[in-house]
């Protein structure tokens, strides 16, 4: 960020809480979003091969992240004054 001439460079890093992210999600979406959107998901996946290929690559893409990732994974804020 100073390379880009900014100054009084601020940051500011948080951990990503599953539960809380998925809590806040799901008062946003409300839960008859939350109930069609599960509903159209599976009834995809039964009916659709496509759909259950993707769904099956994505589940084995997740299971084979590394052990401790989630420690690791977050987002920041960065601030600077021009």
């Amino acid at each position: 960020m100073e390379d880009a001439g900014l100054q009084d460079i601020t940051a500011r890093s948080y951990t990503f809480k599953k539960l809380e992210q998925f809590v806040n999600e799901f008062k946003i979406s409300g839960i008859g979003q939350s109930i069609k959107g599960g509903y159209v998901l599976l009834r995809l996946y039964l009916t659709k091969p496509v759909y259950r290929k993707a769904m099956n690559t994505m589940v084995k893409d997740a299971l084979s992240m590394p052990k401790h990732f989630m420690k690791y994974y977050g987002f920041g804020i960065y601030v600077g004054r021009k």
